[in-house]
């Protein structure tokens, strides 16, 4: 292949990851843990600010999935399940307690345990999601994520909620994501395909 042919597919691909957006549509929001659905009526609109990535656009089939550990650092991450609630994320109920998304939440549950000796924050904003060629960034502080947790050496933290403002039109139970785990900010990160 010559140069100029290389150079041809090189901006191609650029050309097919960078020529994604969201719609104006009205999104549906569901939730997937262990196999069941569950479907309620969202209208959202979908704007969301990420960052391009030369990362995967896609799961690769041999990731992990939801329900199987995977590992970063001294960190062992299990998603237990998958919640679309629509825009609005208030599972307490609590009329002060309402997260509203610009576009639709996504939101993860996970058990989080520390396998090492030493005590280690978990923080929510280290936590990635990567969709359609997009680094997904969960918000800074919300109302209904775990937003930080201590955990000492040998201790598990279950019901890990991070959540993150996604395109009204993310596909349900996140088919073609991939959520990427982190031990902290500075560590390589576990993939899982949703």
């Amino acid at each position: 292949m010559t140069a100029g042919a290389r150079a041809l597919v090189v901006l191609a691909v650029v050309a097919a990851l960078t020529g994604c957006s969201g719609s104006d549509d009205a999104a549906t929001g569901s939730t997937t843990t262990a196999g069941n659905t569950a479907t309620t009526a969202a209208a959202a609109n979908t704007t969301v600010a990420a960052a391009v990535a030369p990362a995967t656009t896609a799961p690769e089939s041999d990731l992990p999935g939801i329900g199987d550990p995977v590992q970063d650092e001294q960190f062992t991450f299990v998603v237990t399940g998958i919640e679309q609630p629509g825009a609005l994320y208030n599972p307490t109920g609590s009329s002060l307690e309402v997260d509203e998304a610009t576009g639709t939440w996504l939101v993860i549950h996970m058990s989080v345990a520390n396998t090492g000796d030493s005590t280690q924050p978990f923080m929510t904003e280290d936590q990635k999601l990567i969709w359609n060629g997009e680094v997904i960034e969960p918000p800074f502080s919300t109302w209904n994520a775990t937003n930080m947790a201590v955990l000492d050496g040998g201790t598990t933290l279950d019901d890990v909620v991070v959540i993150f403002d996604v395109p009204g039109d993310f596909p349900d139970g996140g088919a073609g994501a991939v959520f990427e785990a982190h031990y902290s900010a500075f560590s390589d990160g576990a993939k899982v395909g949703l």
